[in-house]
């Protein structure tokens, strides 16, 4: 298992078919960690005219102070195209205040053969 740091200045990769833990770096929070009562992350796959082509989401696996982890399977990576996906962190806060995290890209590169292990 390998991760994918999404907040690097050249787009993260990762391989179709793979098993990555993806972790989305949050900076400059308003609020506190500890007053998120849940969090998921969304992945999108942007086709031609920003149709958007697959949408899921997935729960956290790990949320620490500064980042949220999720992994992702054989089969949720075989979902996404070769290209680039958005993914995107919702927390919601005790308070029920919902806090989007800014969207950031991930290059998905191809693999040859697409049988699962």
């Amino acid at each position: 298992m390998y991760s994918c740091d999404c907040n690097k200045k050249q787009y993260p990769t990762i391989y179709r078919g793979s098993t990555p833990t993806i972790k989305l770096r949050l900076k400059d929070l308003d609020f506190d960690m500890s007053a998120v009562q849940s969090c998921h992350v969304a992945f999108k796959t942007v086709g031609p005219n920003s149709v958007a082509l697959k949408v899921f989401e997935k729960p956290v696996i790990d949320l620490t102070e500064h980042t949220i982890s999720v992994e992702l399977s054989q089969a949720d990576t075989l979902r996404f195209a070769y290209g680039l996906i958005n993914v995107q962190a919702k927390l919601k806060l005790i308070s029920n205040r919902v806090v989007p995290t800014k969207a950031t890209k991930i290059k998905i590169e191809e693999i040859l053969e697409e049988a699962m292990l």
